[in-house]
Protein backbone atom coordinates (compact mmCIF):
# COMPACT_ATOMS: atom_id res chain seq x y z
CA UNK A 1 0.00 0.00 0.00
CA UNK A 2 1.24 3.60 -0.98
CA UNK A 3 2.06 5.66 2.26
CA UNK A 4 -0.95 8.15 0.30
CA UNK A 5 -3.13 5.59 0.70
CA UNK A 6 -2.11 4.84 4.48
CA UNK A 7 -2.44 8.19 5.27
CA UNK A 8 -6.07 8.32 3.97
CA UNK A 9 -6.81 4.62 6.24
CA UNK A 10 -5.57 6.63 9.35
CA UNK A 11 -7.81 10.08 8.80
CA UNK A 12 -10.88 7.97 8.33
CA UNK A 13 -10.40 5.14 10.97
CA UNK A 14 -9.69 7.90 13.49
CA UNK A 15 -12.56 9.62 12.65
CA UNK A 16 -14.72 6.77 12.06
CA UNK A 17 -14.00 3.90 14.75
CA UNK A 18 -13.14 3.36 18.33
CA UNK A 19 -9.24 4.03 18.69
CA UNK A 20 -9.17 4.82 22.35
CA UNK A 21 -7.31 2.79 24.88
CA UNK A 22 -9.42 0.92 27.22
CA UNK A 23 -7.03 1.65 29.53
CA UNK A 24 -7.13 5.08 31.59
CA UNK A 25 -4.15 7.36 31.44
CA UNK A 26 -3.44 7.53 34.90
CA UNK A 27 -4.44 10.50 35.60
CA UNK A 28 -7.60 9.58 37.46
CA UNK A 29 -5.19 8.80 40.38
CA UNK A 30 -4.68 12.04 41.56
CA UNK A 31 -7.11 14.84 42.96
CA UNK A 32 -5.93 18.59 42.84
CA UNK A 33 -6.57 20.28 46.22
CA UNK A 34 -9.74 22.65 46.29
CA UNK A 35 -8.45 25.93 47.62
CA UNK A 36 -11.97 27.76 48.88
CA UNK A 37 -10.40 31.01 49.77
CA UNK A 38 -8.81 32.17 46.16
CA UNK A 39 -7.45 35.87 46.78
CA UNK A 40 -7.12 37.15 43.22
CA UNK A 41 -9.03 38.01 40.34
CA UNK A 42 -9.89 35.45 37.69
CA UNK A 43 -9.28 37.95 34.66
CA UNK A 44 -5.64 37.99 36.14
CA UNK A 45 -4.83 34.64 35.51
CA UNK A 46 -2.11 34.31 33.17
CA UNK A 47 -1.77 31.14 30.71
CA UNK A 48 1.36 32.02 28.49
CA UNK A 49 4.85 31.31 29.01
CA UNK A 50 8.06 30.40 26.65
CA UNK A 51 8.62 27.15 24.76
CA UNK A 52 12.14 27.17 23.08
CA UNK A 53 12.07 30.66 22.79
CA UNK A 54 8.47 30.61 21.38
CA UNK A 55 6.35 33.32 23.23
CA UNK A 56 2.91 31.04 23.46
CA UNK A 57 -0.60 32.14 24.93
CA UNK A 58 -1.91 28.84 26.20
CA UNK A 59 0.42 25.87 27.76
CA UNK A 60 -0.30 23.90 24.29
CA UNK A 61 0.83 22.09 21.26
CA UNK A 62 -1.06 20.65 18.45
CA UNK A 63 0.41 17.12 18.24
CA UNK A 64 1.43 15.64 15.34
CA UNK A 65 -1.53 14.41 13.09
CA UNK A 66 -1.71 13.99 9.46
CA UNK A 67 -0.13 14.86 5.93
CA UNK A 68 0.84 13.05 2.49
CA UNK A 69 -2.82 13.32 1.23
CA UNK A 70 -5.34 15.63 0.13
CA UNK A 71 -7.66 14.65 2.80
CA UNK A 72 -5.15 16.44 4.90
CA UNK A 73 -5.10 19.92 3.38
CA UNK A 74 -8.01 20.84 4.78
CA UNK A 75 -7.40 19.80 8.27
CA UNK A 76 -4.04 21.00 8.25
CA UNK A 77 -4.95 24.46 7.67
CA UNK A 78 -7.93 24.59 9.82
CA UNK A 79 -5.62 23.12 12.51
CA UNK A 80 -2.88 25.73 12.00
CA UNK A 81 -5.13 29.00 11.41
CA UNK A 82 -6.68 28.32 15.21
CA UNK A 83 -2.67 27.72 16.14
CA UNK A 84 -2.09 30.96 15.00
CA UNK A 85 -5.27 32.75 16.31
CA UNK A 86 -4.49 31.29 19.42
CA UNK A 87 -0.65 31.71 19.79
CA UNK A 88 0.12 27.75 20.15
CA UNK A 89 2.44 25.60 18.87
CA UNK A 90 1.90 23.03 15.61
CA UNK A 91 3.22 19.75 14.82
CA UNK A 92 2.64 18.65 11.23
CA UNK A 93 2.79 14.63 10.66
CA UNK A 94 5.24 12.80 9.37
CA UNK A 95 6.58 14.22 6.23
CA UNK A 96 8.36 10.97 4.89
CA UNK A 97 4.88 11.14 2.46
CA UNK A 98 6.25 14.49 1.13
CA UNK A 99 10.02 13.25 0.80
CA UNK A 100 8.65 10.68 -1.31
CA UNK A 101 6.48 12.07 -3.44
CA UNK A 102 7.29 15.40 -3.72
CA UNK A 103 3.14 16.19 -5.21
CA UNK A 104 1.82 15.69 -1.54
CA UNK A 105 3.98 18.68 0.02
CA UNK A 106 0.95 21.02 -0.59
CA UNK A 107 -0.92 18.79 2.57
CA UNK A 108 2.13 20.21 4.73
CA UNK A 109 2.21 23.90 3.72
CA UNK A 110 0.37 26.10 6.80
CA UNK A 111 2.75 29.26 6.33
CA UNK A 112 -0.06 31.22 4.51
CA UNK A 113 -2.49 30.62 7.23
CA UNK A 114 -0.24 30.60 10.07
CA UNK A 115 3.00 32.96 9.51
CA UNK A 116 3.95 33.23 13.50
CA UNK A 117 3.28 30.01 14.53
CA UNK A 118 6.33 27.84 16.16
CA UNK A 119 5.77 24.56 13.76
CA UNK A 120 7.39 21.55 14.10
CA UNK A 121 8.16 19.25 11.19
CA UNK A 122 8.14 15.75 11.44
CA UNK A 123 10.06 12.18 10.49
CA UNK A 124 10.31 8.50 11.98
CA UNK A 125 13.53 7.16 13.71
CA UNK A 126 13.33 4.56 11.07
CA UNK A 127 14.01 7.03 8.71
CA UNK A 128 17.17 8.48 10.28
CA UNK A 129 18.77 4.80 9.30
CA UNK A 130 20.02 5.88 5.86
CA UNK A 131 22.73 9.13 6.33
CA UNK A 132 21.67 9.67 2.43
CA UNK A 133 18.03 10.67 3.91
CA UNK A 134 19.61 13.54 5.90
CA UNK A 135 19.82 16.01 3.39
CA UNK A 136 16.05 15.12 2.18
CA UNK A 137 14.96 15.75 5.46
CA UNK A 138 16.45 19.29 5.63
CA UNK A 139 15.03 20.44 2.15
CA UNK A 140 11.22 18.76 3.24
CA UNK A 141 12.14 21.06 7.09
CA UNK A 142 12.84 24.35 4.89
CA UNK A 143 9.96 23.56 2.01
CA UNK A 144 7.17 23.89 4.87
CA UNK A 145 9.07 26.70 6.87
CA UNK A 146 9.81 24.56 10.13
CA UNK A 147 11.34 25.46 12.99
CA UNK A 148 12.41 23.06 14.85
CA UNK A 149 11.82 18.74 14.11
CA UNK A 150 10.17 16.21 16.03
CA UNK A 151 11.46 12.87 15.83
CA UNK A 152 8.41 10.11 16.90
CA UNK A 153 9.27 6.64 18.09
CA UNK A 154 6.57 4.65 17.19
CA UNK A 155 8.09 1.11 17.26
CA UNK A 156 5.21 -0.40 18.29
CA UNK A 157 3.12 0.82 15.66
CA UNK A 158 5.36 -0.50 13.38
CA UNK A 159 5.57 -4.14 14.35
CA UNK A 160 2.72 -4.58 14.02
CA UNK A 161 1.87 -3.49 10.61
CA UNK A 162 2.14 -5.54 7.76
CA UNK A 163 4.17 -3.53 5.76
CA UNK A 164 6.19 -1.54 9.06
CA UNK A 165 9.81 -0.97 9.78
CA UNK A 166 11.53 -3.75 11.69
CA UNK A 167 15.08 -3.00 11.15
CA UNK A 168 16.20 -0.57 14.45
CA UNK A 169 19.49 -1.32 14.32
CA UNK A 170 21.91 1.61 15.61
CA UNK A 171 18.75 3.92 16.11
CA UNK A 172 20.68 6.13 19.10
CA UNK A 173 23.83 6.38 16.94
CA UNK A 174 21.40 7.89 13.79
CA UNK A 175 19.64 10.34 16.09
CA UNK A 176 22.62 11.37 17.15
CA UNK A 177 24.10 11.93 13.95
CA UNK A 178 21.28 13.91 12.59
CA UNK A 179 21.17 16.26 16.03
CA UNK A 180 24.65 17.19 14.72
CA UNK A 181 23.56 17.11 11.40
CA UNK A 182 20.56 19.45 11.55
CA UNK A 183 20.41 23.39 12.13
CA UNK A 184 17.52 23.49 14.22
CA UNK A 185 16.28 22.07 17.54
CA UNK A 186 15.56 18.24 17.50
CA UNK A 187 12.56 17.42 19.77
CA UNK A 188 11.47 13.78 20.50
CA UNK A 189 8.15 12.55 20.86
CA UNK A 190 6.33 8.85 20.95
CA UNK A 191 3.03 8.61 19.23
CA UNK A 192 1.14 7.09 22.22
CA UNK A 193 3.05 4.05 24.01
CA UNK A 194 4.39 6.32 27.07
CA UNK A 195 8.54 6.90 27.33
CA UNK A 196 10.35 5.87 30.65
CA UNK A 197 12.14 7.70 32.75
CA UNK A 198 15.53 5.54 31.41
CA UNK A 199 14.77 6.39 28.06
CA UNK A 200 14.39 9.99 28.61
CA UNK A 201 17.68 9.60 30.14
CA UNK A 202 19.23 8.55 27.04
CA UNK A 203 17.58 10.77 24.87
CA UNK A 204 18.73 13.91 26.98
CA UNK A 205 22.33 12.35 26.64
CA UNK A 206 21.89 12.26 22.88
CA UNK A 207 20.93 16.21 23.62
CA UNK A 208 17.20 16.37 22.36
CA UNK A 209 15.99 20.08 23.46
CA UNK A 210 13.06 18.44 24.28
CA UNK A 211 10.62 15.21 24.66
CA UNK A 212 7.04 14.37 24.38
CA UNK A 213 5.90 11.65 26.31
CA UNK A 214 2.88 10.62 24.65
CA UNK A 215 1.68 7.95 26.67
CA UNK A 216 -1.44 5.78 26.43
CA UNK A 217 -4.39 6.86 27.64
CA UNK A 218 -5.29 8.12 24.47
CA UNK A 219 -5.78 7.00 20.73
CA UNK A 220 -3.98 4.00 20.29
CA UNK A 221 -1.88 3.12 17.37
CA UNK A 222 -1.53 -0.07 17.65
CA UNK A 223 -5.89 -0.24 17.97
CA UNK A 224 -6.05 1.39 14.70
CA UNK A 225 -3.88 -0.99 12.70
CA UNK A 226 -5.99 -3.50 13.76
CA UNK A 227 -8.42 -2.15 11.65
CA UNK A 228 -6.25 -2.08 9.05
CA UNK A 229 -4.79 -5.18 8.53
CA UNK A 230 -5.74 -8.22 7.25
CA UNK A 231 -4.64 -10.14 9.91
CA UNK A 232 -5.08 -8.35 12.56
CA UNK A 233 -4.13 -11.00 15.72
CA UNK A 234 -1.04 -9.07 16.71
CA UNK A 235 -2.30 -5.49 16.61
CA UNK A 236 -5.37 -6.69 18.39
CA UNK A 237 -3.20 -8.27 21.27
CA UNK A 238 -1.21 -4.74 21.56
CA UNK A 239 -3.49 -2.80 21.14
CA UNK A 240 -3.13 -1.65 24.99
CA UNK A 241 0.16 -1.65 25.32
CA UNK A 242 1.98 1.55 26.57
CA UNK A 243 2.73 3.45 30.09
CA UNK A 244 0.26 5.17 31.04
CA UNK A 245 0.24 8.83 30.61
CA UNK A 246 0.58 9.93 33.94
CA UNK A 247 3.42 7.21 34.84
CA UNK A 248 5.25 8.37 32.31
CA UNK A 249 5.26 12.17 32.78
CA UNK A 250 6.46 11.26 36.45
CA UNK A 251 8.99 9.31 35.27
CA UNK A 252 10.58 11.35 32.98
CA UNK A 253 9.91 14.66 34.99
CA UNK A 254 12.17 12.61 37.58
CA UNK A 255 15.07 11.53 34.90
CA UNK A 256 15.84 14.98 33.12
CA UNK A 257 15.49 18.32 33.76
CA UNK A 258 14.58 18.52 29.59
CA UNK A 259 11.12 20.20 28.79
CA UNK A 260 8.67 18.04 28.76
CA UNK A 261 5.10 17.97 26.55
CA UNK A 262 2.88 15.69 28.29
CA UNK A 263 0.05 14.25 25.93
CA UNK A 264 -1.90 11.25 25.82
CA UNK A 265 -5.62 11.30 26.59
CA UNK A 266 -5.78 14.95 27.80
CA UNK A 267 -8.40 16.45 26.80
CA UNK A 268 -9.78 18.53 29.43
CA UNK A 269 -8.27 21.50 31.16
CA UNK A 270 -8.93 19.43 34.53
CA UNK A 271 -5.75 16.90 33.44
CA UNK A 272 -4.38 19.35 31.78
CA UNK A 273 -4.25 20.85 35.48
CA UNK A 274 -3.24 17.76 36.84
CA UNK A 275 -0.29 17.54 34.28
CA UNK A 276 1.78 20.73 34.66
CA UNK A 277 1.20 20.57 38.43
CA UNK A 278 3.54 17.05 38.29
CA UNK A 279 5.73 19.05 35.90
CA UNK A 280 4.89 19.55 32.37
CA UNK A 281 5.81 22.02 29.83
CA UNK A 282 3.47 22.21 27.63
CA UNK A 283 0.24 20.02 27.28
CA UNK A 284 0.01 17.55 23.82
CA UNK A 285 -3.94 16.96 22.14
CA UNK A 286 -4.26 15.62 19.08
CA UNK A 287 -7.43 13.15 18.57
CA UNK A 288 -10.24 15.36 19.36
CA UNK A 289 -8.53 18.46 17.57
CA UNK A 290 -8.40 16.12 14.31
CA UNK A 291 -12.11 15.55 14.34
CA UNK A 292 -12.92 19.26 15.17
CA UNK A 293 -10.56 20.35 12.63
CA UNK A 294 -12.13 17.92 10.16
CA UNK A 295 -15.56 20.26 10.43
CA UNK A 296 -14.19 23.68 10.58
CA UNK A 297 -11.59 25.64 12.15
CA UNK A 298 -14.80 27.51 14.04
CA UNK A 299 -15.50 24.16 15.58
CA UNK A 300 -12.04 23.60 16.39
CA UNK A 301 -11.37 27.11 18.16
CA UNK A 302 -14.64 26.81 20.14
CA UNK A 303 -13.17 23.29 21.55
CA UNK A 304 -10.14 24.90 22.30
CA UNK A 305 -11.10 28.47 24.19
CA UNK A 306 -13.58 25.61 26.22
CA UNK A 307 -10.51 24.15 27.27
CA UNK A 308 -8.88 27.32 28.17
CA UNK A 309 -11.34 27.97 30.10
CA UNK A 310 -11.80 24.85 32.35
CA UNK A 311 -7.71 25.10 32.82
CA UNK A 312 -8.04 28.40 34.07
CA UNK A 313 -10.96 27.50 36.32
CA UNK A 314 -8.98 24.54 37.55
CA UNK A 315 -6.14 27.26 38.35
CA UNK A 316 -8.07 29.37 40.17
CA UNK A 317 -10.06 26.59 42.46
CA UNK A 318 -6.40 25.39 43.19
CA UNK A 319 -5.28 28.75 44.05
CA UNK A 320 -2.42 29.32 41.17
CA UNK A 321 -2.45 32.23 38.88
CA UNK A 322 -0.23 31.65 36.63
CA UNK A 323 1.89 28.55 35.15
CA UNK A 324 4.92 29.25 37.25
CA UNK A 325 3.01 29.09 40.40
CA UNK A 326 1.21 25.62 38.90
CA UNK A 327 4.05 23.96 37.93
CA UNK A 328 5.89 21.51 39.59
CA UNK A 329 3.83 22.36 42.59
CA UNK A 330 3.43 19.23 44.83
CA UNK A 331 1.57 20.88 47.59
CA UNK A 332 -1.87 21.19 45.24
CA UNK A 333 -2.00 17.44 43.73
CA UNK A 334 -2.26 14.37 45.86
CA UNK A 335 -1.61 10.41 44.32
CA UNK A 336 -4.10 8.29 45.64
CA UNK A 337 -3.27 4.52 45.81
CA UNK A 338 -5.03 2.08 43.74
CA UNK A 339 -8.59 0.79 45.24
Amino acid sequence: MSIKARKIDHIKICLDKDVQFNKKNGFERYELKHNALADFDFNDIDISGNFLGFEFQVPLIISSITGGCNEAEKINKNLAKVAQRLSIAMSCGSQKAMIKDEKLSHSYLVRDVAPDIFYIGNIGLDYLNNIDNFDRIRIALTKIKAKAIFIHLNLAQELVQGEGERNFANSRENLEHFIKFIDMPVLVKEVGFGISGEIALELEKCNVVAIDIAGAGGTSWTKVEKYRQKDHRLAKRFAQWGIPSAESLVQCRSAVKLPIIASGGIYDGITACKAIALGADLIGMAGPLLKEANKSSQALEEYLENFILELKTAMMLVGVKNLKELKNNEKIIKLYPFV
